[in-house]
């Protein structure tokens, strides 16, 4: 009985999934994971920036109501301090959030990049680190066989391959 190389092995899966990300319920369910993720990320993110800006005008409405009625002049001071404080946080979170969904838009995918990307897997692939080739591998494949009498190589994948990208993707995005 024969052995075949690592390389081998590896080349036969590159092989494989060049053929698979031809697919294009892959290239759906890419894009649709994708963009599933990138829109609930943008959702919080709105989320917080409208909590942010109601912040900031609750804060500063209550900071012009102390600063028409001035009484108990020590407690106002010091409770219009703290406001300006939380303003000056409130509006700082806010550039903060403002510029986080501006990269949240920029990395919106449309179908045409998963397209270009898909199409061009040599290059994709190259472009990864060994370790990431590992790791995406172990994400897709499930077995691979080989039988030395036939010559022939059989790839199984893991029937939630493509959910276990999108999941891992959301982890590394929070």
């Amino acid at each position: 009985m024969g052995s075949v190389s690592a390389a081998m092995i590896e080349a036969a899966v590159v092989d494989e999934l060049r053929v698979v990300v031809d697919d294009q319920g892959l290239r759906d369910a890419v894009f649709q994971g994708s963009k599933a993720l990138l829109d609930k990320e943008q959702a919080e993110v709105e989320t917080l920036l409208a909590q942010l800006k109601a912040q900031v005008n609750r804060d500063t409405e209550e900071v012009q109501r102390i600063l028409k009625h001035e009484v108990f002049e020590n407690l106002n001071d010091i409770r219009v301090e703290d406001l300006k404080s939380r303003i000056a946080k409130a509006e700082a979170d806010v550039v903060v959030a403002t510029e986080k969904l501006k990269q949240v838009a920029a990395r919106q995918l449309s179908r045409l990049d998963i397209d270009i990307a898909m199409s061009d897997f040599k290059v994709v692939w190259a472009s990864l680190t060994a370790k990431e080739r590992v790791h995406l591998v172990e994400l897709l494949v499930a077995r691979v066989v080989h039988d030395p009498d036939a010559g022939s190589m059989a790839i199984s994948y893991h029937p939630t391959a493509i959910n276990a990208l999108v999941e891992e993707c959301e982890e590394s995005v929070a």
